[in-house]
């Protein structure tokens, strides 16, 4: 594996390289309850400001030195843009994921076009994960969400188990399928410090019993 380039061992490190899809095609299905809210509510995508959001990003992330690369877009394959589902960059390498809802199989085939044979140091074979549920939230400590939905047990298990045999902490968070992952509820804003959906500010603590708690900070 030694056309291997990028590698993570935290969510907080320094980005240098991040993989977008340009949303060429990207369209609403009824995979959640916010997507079919909206269409019952007749709904409508605005595809100037659409590209024009996605065009910011890019210049955003280009303009901090990060370096950009491109899945390409497929009208049969309206989710692609959520490219942190279809792969997970770790500290061994990349790891193919294995999708969830039938609308996103094929992007599998992309991903792989994407990247070198050498390039990829694991498969996803058992249950269902996507990159969505799976945080590194700095080196030696992993959290896999299970819903049931995006993600099973089966999937989590044995993404866990890879970084288990590196000699990692892991953990397996279960919460509720409506909110579709776990990267939804909350993400690290610094090492030990993680921002929840509810706009407050929590420490994030584990202890030596391996219990994880949630301490509020003013």
């Amino acid at each position: 594996m030694a056309a291997n380039r990028w590698f993570i061992d935290s969510e907080t490190g320094v980005l240098t390289d991040v993989l977008l899809c340009p949303p060429d095609y990207y369209e609403w299905i009824p995979s959640n309850d916010i997507a079919i809210q909206t269409m019952a509510n007749g709904g409508s995508i605005d595809r100037t400001i659409l590209h024009s959001q996605f065009d910011e990003l890019v210049s955003t992330l280009k303009g901090a030195d990060v370096s950009c690369h491109f899945l390409a877009p497929h009208k049969d394959m309206p989710y692609e843009v959520y490219t942190r589902d279809s792969s997970q960059t770790t500290p061994f390498g990349t790891v193919v994921t294995s999708l969830s809802r039938s609308e996103r199989v094929g992007e599998e085939k992309e991903i792989r076009t994407f990247y070198a044979p050498d390039e990829i140091w694991r498969t996803c074979t058992a249950g269902r994960i996507e990159g969505g549920d799976i945080h590194i939230i700095r080196p030696g400590l992993l959290a896999v969400g299970v819903s049931g939905g995006r993600t099973d047990t089966k999937g989590a298990a044995e993404f866990i188990s890879w970084f288990e045999e590196a000699g990692w902490t892991c953990r397996m968070i279960h919460f509720p399928e409506h909110f579709l992952h776990l990267d939804v509820i909350f993400c690290m804003v610094a090492e030990i410090w993680l921002s929840l959906r509810w706009t407050c500010w929590m420490r994030l603590i584990w202890s030596g019993s391996g219990r994880r708690a949630f301490a509020f900070c003013p």
